[in-house]
């Protein structure tokens, strides 16, 4: 191959993009892979790689702005063709053309690879050249495209019909872990986890930032000689586009930014950092926008009238946060305060604390009005900052009293779970403000943490009659706290019935955000009945709106999703959700609830064996309140039982500081007492301590633990324990034809095929990996979407058998790193089943035949179906008849039926067509045993070419 057409040497540093080069080579069936990104992101690094790592022969064209002339282009693509070695010199005349090209490709006995680099340099004719040409192209030949932009192909069409596939910049920016790997290798001195979020993973920007001249250049230096190359007006006005988080022409104009129309049609070209958005919408680089601000504040009227009328932009669209930003950015202090104060208005009304700290965190204390401190201050601790809430309390009390003021003052001295010390206060503040419900529902949840529940509900229910607004925020509030206070007397049908009047009234009140909150409360509620099923929609239908909203619920209620799949069983998304949740924690400021989630997290690893990873949760967890660690103590407990070591998990067991009511109460006394059990410290359960642990409300949470307590959970006879449900549900499943799998006369409705798919191969296969399954179902894939979706897959079938199987506590568990149909129940598989043996010969031949009913799972077509659906048919083929010569003689009619179905299954099973001439010949049928060998002859003629065995050797001679 000629030099000029080869794939660019290797970089002297270059980075081995190994999961984008797996995506390249699993992606053969595409006859376009297009690599679309702006500058930097490794397009021609990639593709160079590929080219040199690929089987298949590579030509390289690197295009050039003379080739956006269609007559030039198509003389590069010549010579590009003309660079392999298999293309002789006369193989493609002067002359040749593009369907020239193709035919001569298409005449070849192996596929080759065409890489076009820089495809963005084209034109419309050149275009619609290129596009010709793949079109005229066979099946094999694969064309690569790198490009800044979409390239001026017919690559739509192309998409969707399955053709072509398209690599975007989210994919080609590097990950956080190849960033790292990149920059460890380079010597890199600072951070590489800031370097990674300074750049976004922009491969350009890293390899930069790690270079010797790092000291004179900075990834901004990238970007400006970028920008240098636009004609002068262009570049000079460009600086006004950092206004907008997101580039759009017609938003530009609605600015009247200094722009003209077509501008970002040539930004694009240029390849500066820009993420497409769909609808020719693109979010900049923060790099880029960080750029042009600094050129923007030059001029600092025109920075200040554009951050205006994007201001007002946002706040007409309702985005008043991003509004208040832009006039902070803009110095336009009195409008910033302004906004401030109705956002922290509405949000304190709306419960929404961590949007309040969000709103202020750019003010000073000196610069607001004191109700606007308190209200911060409030805020502060809510969210689990109480030293600078603390600050700002002693700042706002030299100046005012209020109850609002006790009232906060009130739950700063509760922190720590110091309820006596809150009590205290809220008692002494309603002396002076005896009417405040801020102070009566702070006075109930003090009495409620102090465990006098009755007592907290009286109180509760007092402020609820007091309400002087009905249906107003401060009644829905109420309402909540008298559910929770029946949730702890565990008056569990009271407390639902509360709960959904607090969801009701906050709807009411048009606030969807405050009733997430609630939605969670009544998900976790039925996850503590056991309906998981039921938790589990609600709080994907609630995190949806979470997200949409922006809500600081969202990273609760993702603790509760997780522990929910968890609770079902599913370890893995369990453990990702968590992982997600404390991800957004550090966004809204959710500090204790971020520690809380780690030591859920921490005790979910220890679960799955993984301890070195459960100890680092339970580090990062640290510093804990004294609220959270008798749990962190009860995880190291737990870390001790799966390292074995049963007297240091005793230790660690207790006896911990939990409310009776608490979930982990109930658990902390179930281990204790197994542990005393397995150390053969036993002394006998009492009565008392037995129906205890029957009635605690929260029993379900035990059915996660039953593997590690079986002997304390028989003893005490619940009903979930595995070992006490008898007899055993047995699922029925029918592959042959139509799948149908049923408990009984319920039918399983199975939710999509691949979901019917892995259930018949666990049955098949046993417990697998991840990894196994994947490759077995989705043909040796790793593309992260088949991952994807192999989760949805085992999410939605648990649910499904979950719905069938409600006794079983989890049908499809995840135990140690393998995936498995439970053992809590049979699986009666008819594959299996039909070649099972008994006595009677005639009775087996006669159970196989009823039970075929077609081919193995009809219609689908992974790899491992059809090796098991020839396997399967040979087994039935050589069981068949060999039972069938065995009754043919007492039962003729069983064996012309069991011949006559292998025919049917394999018309070229010669022993078969042999056996049915003979059956007939023997019950002198000479008319069936003529057409039978008949059939024969036609066969062998046609199939094998061969003569058939005369009727008289046929009917004489034994297979």
């Amino acid at each position: 191959m000629k030099q000029s057409h080869a794939p660019p040497q290797v970089l002297r540093h270059e980075l081995s993009r190994t999961g984008l080069l797996e995506r390249l080579a699993t992606a053969m069936d595409y006859q376009v892979v297009a690599l679309v990104a702006p500058s930097g992101y490794g397009k021609t690094t990639a593709l160079a790689q590929f080219a040199r790592t690929t089987p298949y022969p590579v030509a390289w064209l690197s295009l050039r702005e003379d080739d956006a002339d269609p007559a030039v282009f198509v003389q590069s693509l010549c010579a590009a063709v003309a660079s392999f070695d298999f293309v002789s010199p006369s193989g493609l005349p002067p002359s040749a053309t593009l369907r020239d090209l193709a035919t001569l490709l298409n005449n070849l006995a192996f596929s080759v690879r065409l890489v076009f680099d820089d495809v963005q340099v084209l034109g419309a004719e050149s275009g619609r050249e290129l596009s010709r040409f793949i079109e005229a192209l066979t099946e094999g030949h694969q064309v690569l495209i790198g490009s800044y932009v979409d390239p001026p192909l017919r690559l739509a069409r192309l998409v969707a019909r399955g053709s072509a596939l398209v690599i975007g910049l989210e994919e080609l920016a590097f990950s956080r872990q190849e960033s790292e790997l990149y920059l460890r290798t380079r010597q890199f001195q600072g951070r590489p986890d800031r370097a990674y979020a300074h750049l976004s993973g922009w491969p350009v920007g890293l390899a930069l930032v790690s270079s010797e001249a790092s000291l004179h250049y900075q990834p901004e230096h990238l970007i400006a000689d970028l920008i240098e190359t636009l004609e002068p007006h262009l570049s000079g006005k460009l600086p006004e586009a950092a206004v907008m988080d997101v580039w759009d022409e017609s938003l530009a104009q609605q600015l009247q930014l200094d722009l003209l129309p077509g501008w970002l049609d040539t930004v694009k070209r240029l390849g500066l950092p820009l993420a497409p958005l769909g609808n020719n919408r693109f979010a900049p680089h923060q790099l880029l926008l960080h750029t042009l601000l600094s050129r923007l504040r030059l001029v600092p009227e025109r920075f200040g009238t554009l951050h205006a009328r994007m201001a007002a932009v946002h706040q007409e669209a309702g985005d008043a946060l991003a509004a208040l930003r832009l006039h902070q950015r803009a110095g336009h202090f009195q409008a910033a305060l302004t906004l401030a104060r109705e956002l922290v208005n509405r949000y304190t009304e709306r419960l929404e604390m961590s949007l309040v700290c969000r709103t202020l965190q750019d003010f000073s204390p000196d610069q607001l009005p004191v109700e606007v401190q308190l209200q911060w201050a409030g805020a502060l601790l809510e969210t689990g900052q109480p030293e600078a809430g603390a600050a700002l309390l002693e700042r706002v009390q030299a100046q005012q009293d209020s109850a609002l003021l006790r009232f906060y003052q009130a739950r700063l001295r509760g922190s720590g779970q110091n309820y006596q010390a809150q009590l205290d206060a809220a008692e002494e503040a309603l002396r002076t403000y005896p009417d405040a419900l801020s102070l009566l529902r702070l006075k109930a949840h003090a009495l409620l943490n102090l465990e006098q529940a009755e007592e907290a509900l009286q109180t509760a229910r007092y402020a609820l009659a007091r309400c002087p607004v009905p249906l107003g925020v401060e009644e829905a509030q109420c309402l909540h706290l008298c559910a929770q206070c029946l949730y702890g007397l565990g008056r569990w049908q009271e407390y639902q019935r509360m709960l959904e009047r607090a969801l009701d009234a906050f709807t009411a009140l048009s606030m969807p955000v405050r009733t997430l909150y609630l939605f969670n409360d009544l998900a976790d509620l039925y996850r503590k009945q056991g309906r998981l099923p039921e938790a589990h929609d609600l709080l994907e239908r609630a995190v949806r709106t979470a997200r949409e909203e922006n809500s600081a619920a969202l990273p609760m209620l993702l603790e509760t999703l997780g522990e929910t799949l968890l609770d079902m069983g599913d370890l893995e998304s369990g453990m990702a959700t968590l992982r997600q949740a404390l991800g957004i924690c550090d966004e809204f400021g959710a500090l204790n609830l971020q520690r809380r989630i780690r030591l859920i997290l921490a005790e979910a690893l220890a679960r799955a064996d993984q301890v070195a990873q459960a100890e680092d949760q339970l580090e990062q967890a640290e510093p804990l309140n004294s609220g959270l660690r008798p749990r962190a103590e009860f995880v190291r407990g737990l870390i001790a039982l799966v390292q074995g070591d049963a007297q240091a998990a005793l230790t660690r067991f207790g006896p911990l500081d939990f409310q009776a009511h608490h979930p982990l109460a109930l658990r902390t006394v179930v281990y204790r007492r197994e542990l005393h059990l397995k150390l053969k410290r036993v002394h006998k359960l009492s009565t008392a301590e037995a129906a205890w642990i029957q009635q605690h409300p929260a029993q379900h949470v035990l059915r996660q633990d039953a593997p590690w307590v079986t002997r304390t959970l028989r003893e005490v006879k619940l009903q979930f324990q595995p070992a006490l449900t008898t007899p055993r549900a047995t699922l029925h499943l029918n592959t042959l034809g139509q799948l149908r799998a049923r408990v009984e006369s319920r039918p399983l409705q199975i939710p999509f095929a691949k979901a019917g798919e892995l259930l018949v191969w666990l049955a098949l296969h046993g417990p697998a990996s991840r990894e196994q399954v994947v490759d077995a179902l989705w043909d040796g894939s790793r593309e992260e979407r088949h991952i994807g979706y192999f989760k949805v897959v085992v999410r939605r079938l648990r649910l499904a058998l979950s719905e069938i199987l409600p006794d079983v506590i989890n049908p499809l568990p995840f135990e140690a790193g393998q995936y498995a149909l439970s053992s809590d129940f049979s699986v009666d598989l008819d594959v299996t089943r039909s070649f099972s043996s008994t006595d009677d010969e005639a009775g087996r031949l006669t159970q196989r035949l009823s039970l075929w009913q077609g081919e193995f799972l009809p219609g689908l077509t992974s790899e491992w179906i059809q090796d098991e659906r020839r396997r399967i048919q040979d087994e039935l083929t050589v069981q068949i008849l060999h039972e069938a010569a065995g009754v043919q003689a007492t039962h003729p009619e069983l064996a012309q039926q069991a011949y006559q179905l292998i025919l049917r299954l394999d018309p070229l099973q010669v022993p078969a067509h042999h056996a049915l001439i003979r059956l007939f010949h023997g019950r002198a049928d000479a008319v069936a045993a003529s057409q039978a060998y008949g059939a024969y002859s036609r066969m062998m003629r046609r199939e094998f070419a061969e003569e058939p065995r005369p009727y008289p050797q046929v009917v004489a001679t034994l297979d």
